[in-house]
């Protein structure tokens, strides 16, 4: 510390500060810029935009909707060992569920008079109407 009771030294942030170290950022000037602009687009001047784009310039602006999709790298099946029987079912494959019965089931809900498809089907029909 100085004599005074003030720091001699300047901070980090008042060190780089521009009016310190009389630096100008923008005293070269200002750099163009380096992407496309929409001023450079056809229909900023009032004949262009009284002519309109013609088809080719419009149709030349179109993107696809999908991209394309390459063919998968793999190998492929020539034809010759295809066959037609990808339906048929193998014989050592077993089935995944249990085949229907082929008679009505009666259970207890169904010989009370409840369904469970109809509103209040859980309440026997006697309960609901009275």
């Amino acid at each position: 510390m100085s004599d005074d009771g003030y720091g001699s030294g300047l901070s980090q942030a008042e060190s780089l500060d521009e009016d310190n170290l009389r630096v100008d950022p923008l005293e070269e000037g200002i750099e163009p810029a380096e992407h496309w602009a929409e001023a450079d687009k056809f229909g900023m001047t009032a004949a262009e935009q009284r002519e309109g784009e013609s088809l080719d310039q419009r149709l030349a602006e179109e993107e696809p909707d999908v991209a394309v999709v390459d063919e998968p790298q793999g190998p492929t099946t020539p034809l010759s060992h295809v066959d037609d029987r990808i339906d048929a079912r193998s014989p050592d494959v077993d089935d995944p569920a249990p085949p229907e019965p082929s008679h009505p089931l009666h259970t207890e809900a169904e010989r009370r008079g409840q369904a469970a498809d109809e509103a209040g089907g859980s309440v026997a029909e006697s309960l609901r109407e009275g």
